[in-house]
């Protein structure tokens, strides 16, 4: 996808699913991580990344399961572009 590019529905379901897929890999990368300091501290700044990704992370997959109906092949037809047969304005 291009930022300059029109996006059917149908895309948006693809482009989320990709942004999931890349929050889960941070997820696992934070989990890996150590919190506790060496003198047996937390890791405050390190918690706190780790809370604000996991708001984003369920945002991201929540909005990625409630727009799954619109991937749905060929049910999505561009306007702007679309020839007149496609629009149903056909003489």
């Amino acid at each position: 996808m291009k930022a300059n590019e029109p996006l059917d529905p149908s895309d948006l379901v693809y482009e989320l699913d990709n942004l999931r897929e890349l929050m889960a890999v941070v997820h696992e990368l934070l989990m890996d991580m150590e919190y506790v300091l060496a003198d047996g501290s937390r890791n405050r700044e390190l918690d706190r990344v780790s809370k604000l990704h996991k708001v984003g992370f369920d945002l991201v997959a929540n909005i990625a399961a409630g727009i799954s109906h619109f991937d749905v092949p060929g049910t999505y037809v561009r306007v702007s572009g679309a020839s007149q047969s496609q629009r149903g304005d056909a003489a």
